[in-house]
């Protein structure tokens, strides 16, 4: 297996086509795809890079029950993939992930796609990341 640097990088800005619109001005991340495949295959603990963690968001907010990151540290998956402590992980390609039911859905709709659009809540605001995984 690949490390993060070489298994993830930032490509130039480009277009992504995503439901029959262009995602023009976007910053793709390009993701190896044997690296996907040994993520899915293990847990992120177990492969020993990452000490980035998932956290539920409680009380009753427009955001209780997202998952929101903790613990993200430079070099971590996370932050090479551009995500940061406390960013709430708002939507897959339009699929939202409030709901344990939603991310299962979203997890069957998408496990053979190749480009991702992530929605992140971060502080006030929505940031937007797309992902392409490549052979």
């Amino acid at each position: 297996m690949c490390g993060i640097p070489v298994c993830v990088r930032q490509v130039s800005l480009r277009m992504l086509q995503f439901n029959g619109q262009y995602d023009s001005g976007a910053q793709v991340y390009e993701i190896d795809e044997k690296f996907v495949q040994d993520l899915i295959a293990a847990s992120f603990n177990q492969l020993g890079f990452d000490s980035a963690r998932l956290e539920i968001v409680g009380g009753s907010g427009p955001y209780a029950g997202y998952f929101k990151l903790a613990n993200v540290v430079s070099g971590d998956l996370a932050d090479v993939l551009g995500l940061q402590t406390d960013d709430i992980l708002i939507s897959v390609n339009n699929y939202v992930l409030g709901t344990l039911d939603d991310r299962f859905f979203a997890y069957a709709a998408l496990k053979s796609e190749t480009d991702f659009f992530l929605n992140v809540r971060r502080s006030a605001n929505t940031v937007r990341f797309s992902y392409e995984i490549v052979n």
